[in-house]
């Protein structure tokens, strides 16, 4: 808690009056221009881990976005995104898991053909790479990556290490690895090189967007809980600066995919997540606020959500996909 909280609250509690609580306002989905603009569309609910997307019709439809939503109890439900007509619906439950990240892969990698793939994690920090069906099987765990891997990508496209291989990043005390997982059976994961601090979404293309073709995309977290928006060149033969910072995104966003289909905001955008940030919910009659003291509380409020520093946010999180 912030010193104005503190400030705040010792105001309230000594004058026996009952402060404004807050709710968690649902997550939007948010578009990223290569260049920088930053465009919130829709609202998706909360607690959603993840993104991908996939033109083909995988059971729910075509041209549609996929993420990982987990209730309170923790249970886990295999959600669709439509983009055409603003709706995040959950389809189908993935079991009980804290699931990370998810990717696809159309080709088959020892699997089957056109599978989700994906990053879950139990409470020792033990990371498994695992399947998502929506045919079969819901989900399959197929083999252990190492500790706190938390984003994850695919490329068909050969960058230096081999065609079909799954890229992840992997956290240890901040610091964050870039790793190639082949998914040969068993699976052999392999780190490559330190990116830096506090990466956490991890998203390959290799269209050229205007920084070059076959380029890895990421978000980290900065110092002050936004999220940086750059790209990794990961070819082992480039000589220059393979971690490069693009823009900072002016709020904490998780999740990170792209596509060049145009699925109604244009052509070549990048899409994340994030939160709109807390609701300030008025006490119930008979405990309200002196008018002026409740407006003083509100524009306090107000000022530090336009610094992205939430006074009355007691749930202010750093990006985590």
């Amino acid at each position: 808690m912030t010193s104005q909280s503190l400030i705040l609250a010792a105001l309230v509690v000594g004058s026996g009056l009952q402060l404004p609580t807050t709710a968690t306002a649902d997550s939007l989905f948010t578009t990223i221009s290569p260049t920088g603009q930053v465009t919130d569309r829709f609202g998706v609910g909360s607690n959603l881990h993840g993104l991908m997307y996939a033109d083909q019709n995988e059971t729910w439809g075509p041209n549609l976005f996929y993420s990982i939503r987990n209730d309170n109890a923790g249970n886990a439900t295999f959600t669709t995104i439509s983009s055409l007509t603003s709706t995040a619906t959950g389809q189908m439950s993935v079991g009980n898991h804290a699931f990370d990240a998810v990717t696809f892969a159309a080709p088959n990698v020892g699997y089957g053909p056109t599978q989700f793939y994906t990053l879950s994690q139990d409470n020792t920090g033990n990371s498994t790479f695992g399947t998502i069906n929506p045919t079969g099987v819901p989900y399959t765990p197929l083999f252990g990556v190492g500790q706190n891997v938390d984003a994850l990508t695919f490329a068909t496209t050969d960058v230096g290490y081999g065609a079909n291989l799954f890229y992840a990043l992997s956290q240890n005390a901040g610091l964050s690895t870039f790793e190639t997982i082949n998914p040969t059976p068993g699976g052999i994961v392999t780190p490559q090189f330190t990116v830096g601090n506090n990466f956490n979404d991890l998203v390959f293309t290799a269209t050229d967007v205007g920084y070059g073709a076959d380029l890895f995309y990421y978000l980290r977290t900065d110092g002050t809980g936004d999220s940086i928006f750059g790209t990794i060149n990961a070819d082992p033969s480039f000589l220059g600066t393979r971690v490069v910072d693009r823009f900072n995104l002016g709020a904490p966003y998780a999740g990170l995919t792209f596509t060049t289909t145009d699925v109604g905001y244009g052509a070549n955008l990048f899409y994340t997540i994030t939160s709109s940030g807390p609701v300030l919910a008025v006490p119930e009659p008979g405990n309200l606020l002196p008018l002026g003291l409740l407006a003083g509380l509100i524009a306090v409020w107000h000022r530090s959500r336009a610094r992205r520093c939430p006074v009355l946010d007691t749930e202010s999180r750093s990006v985590d996909s």
